[in-house]
């Protein structure tokens, strides 16, 4: 076998490991990504249901929040593994303890009305909430758009594909 077949024969096997490798990582974090998504859904239902702090909800809001921390711890141990999934791991951990403040912030804005506090203070403790919720909204977002992101380029062909 001459010099030149060999070494397009080591090139072909080796952008066959590469896609092999690609395909792979692909499976394995498409079924994770779906699980995160799943999850950003139930902290987005979780903000709805906390935002109104009504107590007929609160089953379903104990319930949506049960589901979303049983899910994530496993979710969290499975994305460590892959670089990308470090980074979403990180991002909708740091959400789902953005959603539990946010929860806080809705109670303490409720006993400040109990306690009849001034108006002045329970408008400006609201805004302070509202722009919480809000950025929970855009921060859910932007988790979804990098999970698609990820996946996407994954699914890009490899060079010699």
């Amino acid at each position: 076998m001459r010099v030149g077949e060999r070494t397009h024969e080591r090139d072909l096997k080796r952008i066959d490991d590469q896609q092999h490798l690609r395909d792979a990582r692909l499976v394995r974090l498409r079924d994770d990504l779906v699980e995160l998504m799943e999850i950003l859904i139930l902290l987005r239902r979780y903000t709805w249901l906390a935002q109104w702090d009504n107590p007929a909800d609160v089953i379903e809001k104990d319930g949506v929040r049960s589901e979303a921390r049983g899910r994530l711890g496993p979710l969290e141990a499975r994305l460590v593994l892959d670089e990308d999934g470090q980074q979403l791991s990180r991002l909708v951990t740091a959400m789902a303890r953005d959603v539990e403040h946010y929860e806080s912030m809705v109670r303490t804005q409720s006993q400040l009305v109990q306690q009849h506090a001034p108006a002045e203070a329970i408008l400006s403790y609201g805004q302070k909430a509202d722009e919480q919720w809000k950025g929970i909204q855009s921060g859910i977002e932007e988790i979804a758009d990098k999970a698609r992101a990820v996946v996407q380029a994954l699914a890009k062909p490899l060079p010699g594909d």
